[in-house]
């Protein structure tokens, strides 16, 4: 929006009534400064101009901009044009700055527009905070973490860090990858999971050698063993280990360690016959839900976890089609028309069924759940399909999470509309469309600016701001029709996208919201507040799609600054 530019010459009472205090702010340790409402530095103290270089007298009437964000890319800049711009009242940041002999400097920027100041256009005072050298040490840290990370990673070895107070276990990307794992993938859970995934000739001599491990008994600091990779082959491990915390009375707590594959050499020790061992372990150890079939994709194997998440028991299950057994369905088909049939699909391709896609499971209990779920073949040692395992990862904790937070990211915290970011991204999907159309279709833009909204900002505080804002919200909803598109931009501005909507069409949607804003009696600390809106709108067609979304925006810009200049509370068409 265009703002009116106004006079920054500061009044004879508000000089005297600075003085006292000038005094107090030069011997400040606290870079401090006063920006006019024409965005110049009025006043800096001497902290303020050392930080950056200047003398204060080089200071006073410099734009302020010389001493904005860096990275004219980035939030931190956004936000200071909004505060510059008076569209926000406070600012709080980190960023990059330049100095006067044009090196960059970390610091923590704070401004507030000035509130005791008469009516009329505002500055604000600005501090600044360094943190260069704290910003240096982070990254220098970072660069140390992934030095020793990478030379780990380089030298192949697995790292792992297990606490007994909690019973859980770090592992690196390394390690992941010793045993075929993505990174995050097949992390062990305890001493007992770890146990069975060693081979089983292995297990009594390591658990043995484990316990003195871990008490950091001497000579005891090494294993040689067989551990299962995600394929269900082993792998050689040799593992360092030994304790590093301990308890009050003695007991190891903590140890960590670090694996070496070391399968080639022993390959040459000793060929295993390993391909009978790889099927039968990976059947009866995988961690998650599990269920094996036959070539015919009748089950001969399911899990605990199996059982819960399907509500079969073991017994009841063995014999069925895995079909009858366990059911799913992509997460948006709500009709449940077409089943996923993991193993069906693997068992008919010869290959692993991996979707990209959550899928919607419901059990006999009637819970449903969302999973991850694949399918790989199983075939002889002549290369023949013998069946399918089936493994199933409840991911409804974390689907749910993932939506919380594509929300959150998307949506305004204040009045629940989507937000500027979601308002950019509908805008460029709408221009696309409209530049591959070859119909008369039109979208209509507008953008509102509320009338006299300031007033209560400024008498009521923020809290009755954001109050009006929810209020003001929800008759935007209310007036769109279900196929609308709604965002909060910021401060008292919105947006409305009206697809399949000539102007003229969007003018009566406009003004039944202007109606309905206009009939708001807002009251707050005994007073009663009334505030308008001004809408500008501007079409969108497949004959101007190509002049993108900014070109667009300010044209709905321009004619919501043509309805405010005509008297307010009313709605402006641009004319192209």
């Amino acid at each position: 929006m265009t703002k009116t530019r106004h006079s920054t010459a500061t009044k004879p009472e508000e000089s005297a009534a600075v003085d006292p205090f000038r005094d107090v702010l030069d011997r400040s340790a606290v870079a401090l400064a006063v920006i006019g409402p024409d965005n110049t530095l009025s006043y800096s103290n001497p902290a303020f101009a050392n930080l950056l270089g200047y003398s204060t007298k080089d200071l006073t009437g410099l734009s302020v901009m010389r001493i904005a964000p860096a990275n004219e890319t980035s939030a931190a800049f956004v936000e200071f044009q909004r505060l510059m711009a008076g569209k926000t009242q406070s600012f709080n940041q980190t960023y990059q700055c330049a100095r006067e002999d044009g090196s960059l400097i970390w610091v923590v920027a704070q401004a507030t527009v000035q509130q005791d100041v008469p009516e009329g256009p505002k500055g604000f005072v600005l501090q600044l905070t360094e943190i260069d050298a704290l910003k240096r040490a982070e990254e220098d840290l970072v660069y140390r973490e992934q030095r020793w990370s990478n030379a780990l990673m380089a030298s192949g070895q697995g790292v792992w860090d297990h606490d007994r107070r909690n019973d859980t276990t770090f592992h690196n990307v390394t390690w992941h990858t010793i045993r075929g794992y993505a990174p995050g993938e097949g992390t062990v859970h305890g001493p007992e999971e770890w146990m069975a995934r060693i081979h089983p000739d292995d297990r009594d001599r390591i658990q043995n050698r484990r316990v003195k491990q871990e008490r950091g008994e001497d000579g005891f600091d090494t294993l040689e063993y067989r551990e299962r990779r995600q394929d269900g082959s082993y792998a050689w491990i040799f593992s360092r280990g030994r304790p590093i915390e301990w308890s009050e009375d003695g007991e190891p707590i903590r140890t960590v360690g670090t694996d070496t594959d070391i399968t080639e050499r022993k390959q040459i020790e000793a060929q295993l016959a390993e391909e009978k061992e790889r099927l039968r372990v990976t059947l009866q150890s995988i961690g998650e839900g599990v269920i094996s079939t036959d070539a015919h994709a009748r089950i001969n194997f399911i899990n605990r976890i199996a059982e819960d998440m399907t509500g079969w028991t073991h017994d009841n299950a063995i014999g069925r089609p895995v079909s009858e057994v366990f059911h799913s369905f992509q997460e948006d088909d709500t009709d449940e028309t077409e089943e996923v049939r993991a193993v069906d699909t693997c068992l008919a391709s010869g290959e692993i069924y991996r979707p990209e896609f959550h899928s919607r499971t419901t059990n006999r209990a009637g819970v449903t759940r969302y999973v991850r779920e694949t399918a790989a073949p199983v075939r002889d040692s002549d290369g023949a399909i013998i069946g399918a395992v089936m493994v199933i990862q409840d991911a409804t904790l974390r689907r749910k999470m993932q939506q919380e937070l594509a929300y959150t990211a998307t949506h305004d915290s204040l009045t629940r509309l989507p937000n500027r970011m979601a308002f950019e991204t509908r805008l460029a999907e709408v221009l696309e469309s409209a530049s591959q159309m070859r119909s008369a279709a039109v979208t209509s833009l507008c953008l509102i600016d509320l009338d006299h909204f300031k007033q209560v900002n400024d008498n009521g505080g923020h809290l009755a701001g954001d109050a009006l804002l929810k209020d003001v919200a929800n008759k935007l909803k209310s007036c769109c029709r279900h196929n609308d598109f709604a965002a909060r931009m910021g401060g008292d501005e919105f947006v409305l996208i009206l697809e399949n909507c000539k102007a003229e069409n969007a003018v009566e949607i406009a003004n039944k919201f202007i109606e309905s804003v206009s009939s708001i009696r807002f009251a707050w600390n005994d007073e009663v507040y009334r505030i308008g809106a001004s809408i500008g709108i501007t079409e969108i067609t497949s004959e101007n799609a190509a002049l993108g979304s900014d070109a667009h925006y300010k044209r709905a810009d321009d004619a919501c600054y043509v309805a405010k200049e005509q008297g307010r509370n009313r709605v402006s068409i641009h004319k192209a």
